[in-house]
């Protein structure tokens, strides 16, 4: 097709979802229209138009899931295909990382906390958008870089006990497209970033940056997470963040074995001040209260935010029945050295990988 006749084909659909009047067979045939013409001129602008249009739409998750089908098809991607002995002990954590705010990074540092508490962890990455440092930026600073294949992967739960998956690697076709320059909520969002990873995981922590956890957690049961799902999301700032912070409007929504609860930080951590979690805007400076808390310091906001967030993972493998219980394995992970000792071996781990 040339590329008026394609430009021709997306006004006709993109009229249809702007009207209401569209079909899910007319989103997932707009998808697969600018997946196979990657040459357009302005595609990531169609479909950022696309995307912020269901999203006013309120599209559901069944949109959500054609389209996450359709990407999948696309570049041959089959999400927690590759069973990890332990699949059950697993947990991945994910976040939609659509932020009304800036903050320092949280998540890729929980995740590690955790990891030094004895949960293992498979973490998809990528670089910054909504933090100055995001996963993979901030690996890289802590002389970590993600997992290239499959064995990678095994190895890396095998020896360390946690995991870093880059997504880039696993849709090619659609990370060219989106470039990780969507910066709103979309119904993407509700389920594709918890899915980058080749390993079939029961359990599932995803920081969702929006209202309707319950369709993140819906979505992901359907994709195969069969295990203990728990979406976090904070209500802050006159919008959302994709973690858990120590503030009122943090919650927790868990969907296990049909059943459905939410849990909430406890009152005493909820009227904690949260200035140190924004990011300063110097990724050097902020880079420097990362590594104080990796060595061991559990004071502030951030520590708070990090502590809360490992206690989330803890609590969705089923090793805490309590968020205040795994903040205290947390904090005693961080001031004991585990957690330093636990990036330390990561750091050489890779050193050794570069060598072979």
């Amino acid at each position: 097709m040339r590329e008026h006749e394609v430009v021709s084909d997306l006004g006709m659909l993109l009229e249809r979802v702007i009207s209401g009047s569209y079909s899910i067979d007319d989103t997932a045939s707009y998808m697969e229209l600018l997946l196979e013409h990657p040459w357009l001129s302005h595609a990531g602008s169609y479909l950022a138009a696309f995307l912020a249009v269901l999203q006013t739409q309120d599209a559901g998750i069944e949109v959500a899931q054609a389209l996450i089908d359709v990407i999948f098809s696309h570049d041959a991607y089959e999400p927690l295909s590759h069973r990890y002995e332990d699949a059950d002990e697993l947990v991945c954590v994910a976040g939609s990382g659509k932020k009304s705010v800036k903050t320092l990074n949280i998540s890729t540092v929980a995740s590690l906390t955790a990891a030094a508490m004895g949960v293992k962890v498979v973490k998809p990455v990528s670089t910054g958008v909504t933090s100055l440092l995001g996963s993979s930026d901030l690996l890289r600073q802590l002389g970590i870089d993600p997992c290239a294949n499959l064995a990678e992967v095994t190895r890396s739960l095998d020896m360390a006990g946690i995991c870093f998956v880059a997504i880039e690697n696993l849709i090619p076709c659609f990370d060219g497209l989106y470039g990780g320059r969507q910066l709103t909520v979309s119904p993407l969002s509700y389920a594709l970033p918890a899915l980058m990873t080749p390993l079939r995981c029961s359990n599932v922590l995803y920081g969702f940056g929006g209202s309707h956890p319950e369709r993140s957690a819906t979505l992901l049961g359907r994709y195969g997470c069969a295990g203990r799902i728990s979406i976090v999301t904070t209500r802050w700032d006159n919008g959302y963040v994709d973690e858990l912070l120590p503030v009122r409007g943090s919650e927790m929504y868990v969907l296990q074995d049909g059943c459905a609860h939410v849990a909430r930080p406890a009152t005493h951590a909820a009227g904690a001040s949260v200035d140190g979690i924004r990011t300063s805007g110097d990724p050097e400076a902020d880079l420097r209260i990362i590594r104080e808390f990796i060595g061991g310091r559990i004071d502030g906001a951030y520590a708070a935010a990090v502590l809360l967030n490992a206690a989330a993972i803890a609590f969705t493998v089923g090793q805490t029945k309590t968020l205040e219980e795994g903040v205290e394995l947390a904090q005693r992970a961080v001031s004991s050295g585990q957690l330093a000792r636990k990036v330390e071996r990561m750091r050489l781990m890779h050193e050794q990988r570069g060598t072979q």
